[in-house]
């Protein structure tokens, strides 16, 4: 027994308006031999051609057509719903798994975030050292430099005094008060 109109002139719920009334001159026609024929018509004959009478008035109308086909559309869905009692507690444990592997992912992202963040403080410290590191050795090459210079200042004088000794006594502030 047909379930839809559409199962009734045997055509799909897409077909256009054009195939719905080939379907149902097409139908009309076999059941109307059937009807009119030697044997006479049988009660399930009569039946289906009241069906497909009705079929018919309700797919060619366009607005019938659409009303019956949101009709259509929300009977499926309680029909779906009223076959299976666990419809529901499925699609709540689809959408609870959903969310925990979204969640999961989260907290994964979240801890590659932390890590990469843990991994860059720690270079940042790595560089700073190095600036450090790099700042003492620059100071001590300073002090280096300033103390090569002190010395090459000190042993330039003390050559200068050594090839000049004499000069130095005579000009020493000290020398009126040797004697």
């Amino acid at each position: 027994m047909p379930h839809t109109l559409y199962d009734t002139l045997e055509i799909s719920p897409s077909a256009s308006r054009e195939a719905v009334v080939d379907a149902y001159r097409q139908l009309h026609a076999r059941l109307a031999a059937r009807i009119n024929g030697i044997d006479g018509a049988d009660q399930d004959t009569l039946d289906r051609a009241e069906a497909v009478r009705e079929a018919f008035a309700v797919l060619a109308d366009p607005e019938r057509r659409r009303d019956y086909d949101r009709q259509l559309a929300g009977g499926a869905a309680a029909q779906m719903q009223s076959r299976s009692p666990l419809l529901k507690p499925a699609l709540l444990v689809i959408t609870i798994g959903l969310f925990v592997v979204g969640y999961g992912r989260l907290l994964s992202e979240l801890e590659a975030t932390r890590q990469e963040r843990e991994r860059v403080k720690a270079e940042a410290m790595r560089v700073d050292l190095q600036l450090q590191q790099l700042r003492e050795e620059q100071r001590l090459a300073a002090q280096a430099d300033f103390q090569r210079r002190r010395n090459e200042a000190m042993e330039r004088f003390l050559r200068e005094q050594a090839e000049s000794g004499s000069q130095f006594i005579e000009s020493d502030p000290h020398r009126q008060f040797r004697s």
